[in-house]
């Protein structure tokens, strides 16, 4: 590869952070791959100072470099590829902070849970190429500079309505090339929303009554709980006329009894800790939509509103 590359990330947590020590491993500061890394805070510091450090259950533990660490995004220059990783109630500040690095030919690659996020981007970016990504992975920042992964799914899917672009090749091989599971799809808009029909109605139930996936499964009362919130959820989905699978219901079940029992959503967690929650995004998206499309929503409005009234 001759012409030089240049890819920045923005939310080093689980998502960006397995992304970019897979890439820093496979592309020193002297390849024509140039990474950056756009971090601040005492990650953001240990991230400078010694890297990034990856404790995987596939490639086990290693520390990688990129080109730059900074929480500037003009002294990146303008990028070939964004990666959007931080949460989605953090996009209009991270866009804005990261408008100095792109230029007309940028694209940036969300991977945020929800749909709302890159909505939100692509509506701050008229004309601008943004491309849809859809993630499968259980990693996470366990101190500053570390992350670690560990689960038993790991995919990044990604793709656009354009799907004639050469640079989805380009990119798609760049990342197959460092290991990671990157494939681009032209069927990502089911994909996001499969996905999210997964996360919305489990993050929301869990959230409001701190239960774990086993409590969930092993409750009849929680469990004809979470099957109302994914049949009002496939509601709007039908309304708002995105693909999503025929048989979402049955499939999301399966898929959660087969989650180890002890697990709990970042949501929930992020709310028992006192720590600003992606409610808005994954339970607040659905009761709005359901409300300007006139389909109703009353489990979803009740748990959104008990969640508000609750607040750490």
């Amino acid at each position: 590869m001759e012409k030089e590359i240049k890819i920045a990330i923005i939310g080093i947590g689980g998502v960006g952070g397995y992304l970019g020590a897979m890439l820093a491993r496979r592309y020193s500061p002297e390849s024509p791959v140039k990474l950056y890394f756009i971090a601040r805070g005492a990650h953001g510091d240990i991230l400078k100072r010694n890297g990034i450090t990856l404790q995987s259950k596939r490639n086990g533990k290693f520390t990688a470099k990129p080109a730059l660490v900074t929480d500037n995004a003009a002294e990146c220059g303008t990028m070939d590829y964004i990666i959007y990783c931080t949460k989605s109630y953090d996009v209009e500040n991270g866009i804005k902070n990261i408008l100095p690095a792109i230029g007309p030919e940028t694209v940036i690659l969300p991977f945020m849970n929800g749909v709302d996020g890159t909505e939100t981007i692509k509506k701050m970016l008229p004309g601008h190429t943004i491309w849809d990504g859809c993630v499968f992975i259980m990693a996470y920042i366990s101190a500053p500079g570390i992350i670690c992964e560990e689960g038993t799914m790991l995919s990044y899917y990604f793709g656009s309505k354009n799907d004639n672009d050469f640079r989805m090749s380009v990119f798609e091989k760049i990342c197959t090339d460092a290991g990671i599971a990157m494939s681009c799809r032209k069927d990502i808009e089911l994909r996001v929303w499969n996905k999210f029909s997964y996360i919305s109605p489990l993050a929301t139930l869990s959230t409001r009554y701190n239960l774990t996936a086993g409590q969930i499964t092993q409750s009849p009362h929680y469990s004809e709980l979470i099957k109302e919130l994914y049949r009002e959820f496939l509601s709007v989905a039908q309304a708002k006329k995105v693909e999503i699978s025929d048989n979402i219901e049955t499939d999301n079940l399966e898929k959660l009894h087969k989650t180890p029992t002890g697990m709990t959503t970042s949501m929930q967690r992020d709310f028992y800790k006192g720590k600003t929650t992606e409610l808005e995004s994954l339970t607040g998206y659905i009761v709005r939509e359901g409300k300007r499309l006139h389909v109703p929503t009353p489990l979803y409005e009740k748990l959104y509103d008990e969640i508000k009234s609750i607040r750490l």
